[in-house]
């Protein structure tokens, strides 16, 4: 009963009749023409526009993955580039005849129900009632549903205009009752009618409310040839179009992650600059490691250089000189190096048998001492510690102790630019055994002590480890 096409379809003939229905609006016609509003276009121009401004402002300065970020601008890009041509084409098209528009129009064989560029035909030769319902929404109109009987099947449609939705139902009205042969249902000069007198007469009648007294003259001096249309041309598949989005769409992706790297490159650099120097060593060393940012790495070799230097000479205040250069030297020689990270050990080599059980524990309470104390005063965003169990595995820096049989700690400490290097400074010391409130000799006490002091001798006074609040985790 109702077949969709595409307007480029039809034959000339049909696309001349319905262009000219829309332009004048039915006037002239042998039907009767019902527009409608199509606000889309300007919507999708504004949402071109939005979605354009909108990506700019989420991806720019592009501080993300080159390639995460072109993919996320190309899709905005080309959707709100795409809303806009699409609004733009509606409207030339339009002008050109290559977009019929939005409107309802029905003669005596066919009902058009166009949306743009697709066009619904009814055809509605078997037409014999037709029945409107007003809605309406706090006493204000706002659609009419017009119901067809065509045959045995029914054809709802909606108009936005009450007034021509009157005329449009009483038209329609008038054709069903010519084709039924009048009131006596025998009528074959009314039956018989050609399209475009029928057409005038249900015109007249929908105008005028009066049938007119001769309507075979009906049609004297009114409009135009009734057309059937014939879809001649396939549709077309749009493909085309899909491939050339397809090609843009590419196009701009490589073009942006190009140009993403350099803008990148500036606004990460930027942003690194802004943070407090405690914090910035970490970040100067993703800057090194990634291979596209080529545009400040002599200055961010620089700036890392003068953080370490300042951080050393700030917070590595040892009361030995030689402990203290060993320390600061595998400290700044970070600065050049990926990771900022230092390896430790701890080991108790001998102990006597009464002490002996406690070794392990002391040996971990020991070096976890130590990587936080050197950690939190150095700076952790500047070196990491990190505890070596493997006794044989060689690190960074190295300390190693025995307990004589009066509970004295006897130790020797190194230091290493490289595990695999030999020492660049090693100091060996003793720390006397102290009581318990019983005066007897505390192993704890003096381990205590003996921590204490490879803290003084490296760094001097360590600083205390702020307390997060629970509620900020």
């Amino acid at each position: 009963m109702s077949d969709t096409y595409r307007f480029e379809q039809f034959d000339r003939e049909t696309r001349d009749y319905l262009v000219h229905a829309r332009d004048q609006q039915g006037k002239g016609t042998p039907g009767i023409y019902v527009g409608k509003s199509d606000y889309m276009p300007l919507v999708g121009m504004f949402a071109g526009f939005f979605v354009l401004i909108l990506t700019v402002l989420v991806t720019f300065p592009p501080t993300d993955p080159p390639v995460k970020e072109a993919l996320l601008q190309t899709a905005g890009l080309v959707l709100g580039g795409w809303l806009i041509l699409a609004a733009l084409r509606v409207w030339m098209a339009g002008k050109s005849g290559g977009y019929v528009g939005h409107f309802v129009y029905a003669d005596p064989d066919f009902l058009y129900v166009a949306k743009g560029s697709t066009v619904e035909v009814t055809d509605l030769v078997n037409l014999s009632e037709a029945k409107a319902v007003h809605n309406h929404s706090d006493e204000k109109y706002k659609y009419t549903n017009i119901s067809l009987v065509i045959g045995r099947s029914r054809k709802t449609f909606q108009v936005n205009d009450e007034d021509r939705a009157r005329r449009l139902t009483v038209y329609l009205n008038a054709v069903g009752y010519m084709r039924d042969g009048g009131e006596t249902g025998k009528d074959e000069t009314l039956r018989n009618l050609p399209p475009d007198t029928m057409g005038a007469v249900a015109k007249k009648v929908a105008v005028t409310g009066e049938f007119p007294s001769d309507p075979t003259r009906a049609d004297e001096g009114n409009g135009i040839r009734v057309a059937r249309p014939q879809p001649v041309r396939r549709a077309s598949t749009g493909l085309l179009g899909l491939l050339m989005i397809g090609l843009v769409g590419t196009g701009i992706f490589f073009g942006l992650k190009t140009v993403n790297y350099p803008f990148r490159d500036e606004a990460v650099f930027g942003r690194i600059k802004s943070l407090p120097d405690k914090e910035k060593p970490p970040h100067l060393r993703l800057y090194l490691a990634n291979e596209h940012f080529t545009a400040h790495r002599d200055e961010v070799r620089q700036e890392l250089a003068r953080l370490y230097e300042t951080a050393v000479r700030e917070n590595i205040q040892g009361t030995d000189p030689e402990v203290r250069r060993g320390l600061s030297e595998i400290v700044l020689a970070l600065k050049d190096k990926p990771v900022g990270a230092l390896s430790l050990r701890a080991v108790e080599e001998v102990a006597p048998p009464a002490v002996q059980a406690g070794a392990v524990m002391r040996q971990k309470s020991v070096a976890d001492k130590l990587a936080d104390k050197w950690g939190v005063t150095i700076g952790d965003a500047f070196v990491a510690f990190a505890v070596m169990e493997d006794p044989d595995l060689p690190t960074n820096i190295e300390l190693r102790w025995k307990v004589n049989e009066d509970h004295e700690i006897v130790y020797t400490i190194t230091f290493r630019h490289s595990p695999d290097e030999p020492p660049i400074v090693t100091h060996s010391g003793r720390v006397a055994s102290l009581p318990d409130v019983n005066g007897k000799s505390d192993i704890n006490k003096t381990v205590d002590s003996f921590t204490q002091q490879i803290i003084s001798l490296t760094i001097g006074s360590a600083k205390i480890r702020p307390i997060i609040p629970v509620d900020e985790f």
